[in-house]
Parts: structure tokens; C-alpha cells; sequence
């Protein structure tokens, strides 16, 4: 949690900077050379563009008018953006990436919350931390498809470990509905080899 915290936090005040400095940059029709004293107490657009002294896209503020609005910040070197805060239809999301695409995700839904974390070149997540229709769930993986989970069901907890690649073997400690705690294996064709109960 003081992770999400901190690195929410972080992307906040990056975005309060690069919103102070876009703001600082109109200048009003007609102003010649310094505008650092412009004043202005509204500003009304839907899309506004901050850009380098080369002409590139640098920072994108966006009303969308299905989702609500969004802050991209960009590197002219990536075609990934860097960082991205926006509204989704239930709740919000922020993204911090590498110039080879996302790192970590932090977002919120009609269910509850969740927090990604990719590897090097990922497009799938190789963490995440989250809660969905209120059963909450860790899962570890690589990029060949192995992975562990540890979740909630009705009855109780549950981890799961799977095999990598094609092997699809697995083993599984969880609660029956009896209440009682059940260890089982199954082959890499899917095929239970023992359970205890």
C-alpha cells in the first residue's frame, strides 16, 4: 500500500509540475516576448498540446467525451507515452512506462482496485495485486507462462502454481465447501495425479 501511495503521489506532483509550466506558457493574443506576468482565470479546450522546442508533443491534456479527461506525458525518444493519469467508465487509472512500454499501472474499477507491474519488453503483467467482485488476488508469472496465484473464493483461500510453456502442470492447496483443506496435483495434460483432503 505505501508503494501505490508513494508512487501515486509521485505522479501527482509531476503532473501539478508540468500543469504549472503549461499553464505559465499562454500568453494572451497579441503578447510579444515575456508572458511570465499573464494572468488567467479560466481556460476552456478540449485538448491542449505542450511541446519541445523541436514541435514534438511533450505533454497532451484530453477531455474524452465518453471516459472524462487525461494527462499523457511523452519522451520524443519512445513511442510509448511515459506516464498517463485519466478517468475509465468506473474509476480511474495512472500508468508509468520505459521507453519500452508500461511498468506499472496502478487503476481502480466497478469492483475495486488493482496495481500491475510489467517486466522489460511485457505486454502482459508479471505482478498484480487486485480485488475483483470482492475476492482479492495475488499472482507472480514470467514470460513463458509460468505463474503462481493466491486468492479468495467462497470457501476460503486458494494457491495455485502452473507450469511454464506448454507444460500445464499444476498444483493447488484450497477449502472445500466442507470446510476442509484439500492438496492437489495434475499432469501437464491437465489430468488430476493425487489429491488430499
Amino acid at each position: 500500500m505505501k508503494g501505490k501511495e508513494a508512487l501515486f503521489g509521485m505522479f501527482c506532483g509531476v503532473v501539478g509540475a508540468v500543469l504549472t509550466m503549461v499553464v505559465g506558457s499562454f500568453a494572451p493574443l497579441g503578447a510579444q516576448n515575456d508572458v511570465s506576468d499573464a494572468e488567467f482565470r479560466t481556460i476552456t479546450c478540449r485538448r491542449m498540446n505542450v511541446v519541445d522546442s523541436e514541435g514534438a508533443i511533450a505533454v497532451e491534456i484530453v477531455a474524452d467525451e465518453i471516459d472524462g479527461g487525461m494527462v499523457v506525458v511523452r519522451d520524443k525518444d519512445s513511442i510509448f507515452p511515459l506516464a498517463v493519469m485519466g478517468a475509465g467508465e468506473y474509476g480511474g487509472e495512472v500508468t508509468v512506462g520505459g521507453k519500452d512500454g508500461p511498468k506499472v499501472a496502478i487503476s481502480s474499477g466497478e469492483q475495486g482496485g488493482a496495481v500491475f507491474v510489467y517486466g522489460k519488453g511485457s505486454v502482459s503483467p508479471l505482478a498484480a495485486m487486485g480485488v475483483y467482485e470482492h475476492i482479492g488476488v495475488v499472482s507472480v508469472g514470467d514470460t513463458v507462462g509460468g505463474s503462481a496465484m493466491i486468492s479468495t473464493d467462497k470457501h476460503g483461500g486458494v494457491v495455485g502454481v502452473s507450469g511454464k510453456g506448454k507444460d500445464t502442470s499444476r498444483a493447488e492447496m484450497s477449502v472445500n465447501k466442507y470446510g476442509s483443506g484439500v492438496v492437489s496435483t495434475s499432469d501437464k495434460n491437465g489430468y488430476r495425479l493425487a489429491t488430499l483432503k
